[in-house]
């Protein structure tokens, strides 16, 4: 007899709203915050979540958050421990119904982790994918020593929006920040996969340094008068920059082009620096 070869369902866990702390244990393959993705609502991750969301799980997890697109700016930190819902000014939000004494306890011995009780979201998990969605609104994303082994998705909206990366070990990151003014940050930041960013209309700035690129950086400027500062960065694949009309600035200091190197800064008056940058297929200025 043959039997057939089961189904691995992955365990899945959404937690849209909560009245006090969550731990999630075991095999958690996926964990969405709310609120729920099918309602417009103008709540963002973080609002319904009164008390902490912890998780510690066997296998590597998938972490996803988004928020509705009728929503006031707010803004959340990120390190290798806890995700935070944080003030504009950087200070942690704390939820408003707290662990008992008891509960803090087991969470900061289970997860070593002294400052566990107060996070906004506690994790002692490998984070394959990482989705982080804002909506509307101003807001601001910092990430600190955080490792994602394949995809880490930010989708920030329009706004005037800010988002840091720095320390961090990721496959593929893909940064998409709407139209307004944005600031895109990214400092000591390893790709294993492909780069993206593509900061929409308005005056951005991206500023980069020591940032190594296992494969393709794709780097979209879009419309208004933009920036760009690279230093120190190697790209293994292409590096393609675009951008639309306006006066667009864009700097690149000792950095090694594994294919080609192409930049199409489009109408205005542009200003490009390459200095010391290798490359070693074609290098196209448009």
């Amino acid at each position: 007899m043959v039997f057939p070869t089961p189904t691995i369902i992955p365990n899945t866990a959404s937690v849209f709203s909560s009245v006090g702390t969550v731990l999630l244990l075991g095999e958690v393959s996926k964990l969405q915050l709310g609120p729920k993705p099918d309602v417009v609502t103008p709540n963002v991750p973080f609002t319904l979540l009164r008390g902490l969301v912890a998780i510690q799980s066997s296998v590597p997890t998938d972490i996803s958050m988004a928020s509705g697109q009728r929503v006031a700016a707010h803004h959340m930190a990120m390190d290798n421990k806890c995700l935070n819902e944080v003030s504009q000014a950087g200070v942690l939000i704390v939820r408003p119904i707290q662990p008992s004494d008891w509960m803090c306890a087991i969470l900061q011995t289970t997860f070593q982790n002294s400052q566990a009780c107060t996070c906004t979201v506690a994790y002692d998990t490998s984070i394959s994918n990482l989705a982080i969605g804002t909506g509307e609104g101003s807001d601001k994303v910092t990430v600190t020593d955080v490792s994602v082994t394949n995809l880490f998705d930010v989708q920030l909206g329009d706004g005037d929006n800010s988002f840091t990366c720095d320390r961090c070990t990721v496959g593929t990151l893909n940064t998409v920040t709407g139209s307004q003014q944005d600031y895109v940050s990214l400092t000591g930041t390893s790709v294993s996969q492909n780069l993206t960013i593509n900061t929409g209309e308005g005056s951005d700035e991206v500023r980069m340094t020591v940032v190594p690129i296992t494969n393709l950086f794709d780097l979209k400027l879009g419309e208004g008068n933009n920036s760009f500062t690279g230093i120190e960065c190697t790209v293994g694949g292409a590096l393609n920059v675009a951008s639309g009309t306006g006066e667009d600035d864009f700097s690149l200091t000792v950095a090694s082009i594994g294919q080609s190197f192409s930049i199409n800064l489009g109408g205005g008056s542009d200003s490009i620096e390459v200095t010391e940058v290798s490359v070693t297929s074609l290098f196209d200025v448009k």
